[in-house]
């Protein structure tokens, strides 16, 4: 049964997207438990005025990274659950550190001043990723200017 889980990319401090290729958040499967993404949410301190228009691309990695940015703790969104289950995917966010070999699986251009939020159901990502596998949301050209960014992905893990 799959148990849903919750990871804020930012800990409760906002991320700064610097200007060059960055990685918003990495996942990084375990070896028995696949994933399936469920809502991707991620918001600017950007208004109409300093908006900006990025590309956001969802890719896998045949490596990821292990270094920069920092390694932020998934937790299930069911509260009866917490301290009971620890989700065993492992994640790292805010990094210019990319892994290597991506393979692109979804791209979007994000208008910076409003909400970026994908839902699962909807086919816009592709929702499930087996067990071991690295995937990532990554900015992959560098934005016109830096800016701050906050956010919340939830999964299902399996296993």
């Amino acid at each position: 049964m799959p148990v849903p889980c919750r990871i804020s990319i930012d800990a409760g401090t906002a991320i700064t997207v610097p200007t060059s290729a960055f990685v918003v958040v990495q996942g990084t499967n375990s070896a028995s438990k696949p994933i399936r993404l469920k809502r991707v949410q991620f918001q600017s301190n950007q208004t109409g005025s300093t908006q900006q228009t990025i590309q956001v691309q969802l890719i896998t990695y045949a490596t990821g990274t292990s270094t920069g940015g920092t390694t932020p703790t998934a937790a299930p969104v069911d509260d009866a659950l917490v301290g009971v289950y620890s989700p065993a995917t492992a994640f790292r966010a805010g990094t210019a550190t990319l892994g290597t070999t991506p393979t692109n699986k979804g791209m979007w251009y994000w208008n910076t001043a409003n909400p970026f939020d994908l839902v699962e159901g909807l086919l816009e990502i592709q929702d499930e990723f087996a067990v071991s596998k690295v995937w990532a949301f990554i900015i992959p050209s560098a934005p016109g200017v830096s800016f701050s960014m906050t956010g919340l992905i939830n999964f299902e893990e399996f296993g």
